[in-house]
């Protein structure tokens, strides 16, 4: 009873401190380049400016296009008749995005670079046959990001408008992922039992990071395990061992 309160324990210490642990393993999210800041507004200003300058003939096109069919109706043609309102809300709908992007104050600050981290408690492990060999205690899926801009439309080499009625806007595009995994082991550590499960997790999931979460203090066995290309988290104190030889550079991503 007292292992399994101890195992809920460590958890939800590992899911409150999860931005921590992230970070100490990964490094902080990298931070958005003050000169792909500047640029990316300069972008968004073009594209809004490209834009204005284009409305005027759009408008004249799409408002003559109305004349013309309130023309037909007015002569008797039903097919007109039928395509007059929307002809006429088309018109009155461009010359509202001429009003929307004349009012352009340029992009604000950008979004806080930073992880998104989901978690998933008991993931389960498919082996040979699609059958389930066992579960890792705490899995995360950590996105980094790059800084891009949105609601764009390119309509030509080099040139780009706003997607119509929307304003550029930031956004946060998927750049890579990590997966990490997390085994809790609850007093003293066993190596060979818990190297024995981490080679048949990985054999599975090759593309996973993993890591050790333990509540007993093993400075040798951490040692061990880290030159076994495993990770080790101390609970509680939020010591971290990765693995040897481990960098953003060279992990699975």
């Amino acid at each position: 009873m007292k292992t399994k309160t101890k195992y809920n324990e460590v958890l939800i210490w590992i899911v409150d401190n999860k931005k921590k642990i992230v970070e100490k393993i990964l490094g902080p999210h990298p931070k958005w380049e003050s000169e792909l800041v500047t640029k990316l507004k300069r972008e968004a200003d073009k594209a809004v400016e490209a834009k204005l300058q284009a409305l005027p003939l759009e408008i004249q096109k799409l408002c003559n296009q109305a004349k013309a069919i309130k023309e037909q109706a007015d002569a008797g043609d039903r097919a007109a008749l039928n395509a007059i309102d929307e002809a006429v809300a088309e018109c009155e709908r461009t010359k509202a995005m001429q009003s929307l992007y004349g009012g352009w104050k340029g992009l604000g600050d950008p979004p806080k670079a930073e992880y998104r981290t989901v978690t998933t408690f008991q993931y389960p492990v498919i082996g040979y046959r699609d059958r389930t060999i066992g579960y890792i205690d705490v899995q995360m899926d950590v996105t980094t990001f790059q800084l891009g801009l949105g609601n764009l439309t390119q309509i030509g080499p080099g040139v780009a408008h706003p997607t119509n009625g929307l304003l550029p806007e930031w956004k946060l595009e998927r750049y890579y992922d990590d997966q990490l995994a997390f085994i809790i082991c609850i007093g003293e550590l066993y190596l060979a039992r818990v190297m024995r499960k981490i080679t048949q997790f990985g054999d599975c999931l090759p593309d996973y990071d993993f890591y050790v979460v333990s509540d007993f203090c093993d400075t040798k066995a951490a040692r061990f395990l880290s030159e076994q290309g495993i990770g080790y988290v101390q609970y509680p104190g939020l010591d971290i061992l990765n693995p040897a030889e481990w960098t953003i550079e060279n992990s699975n991503r």
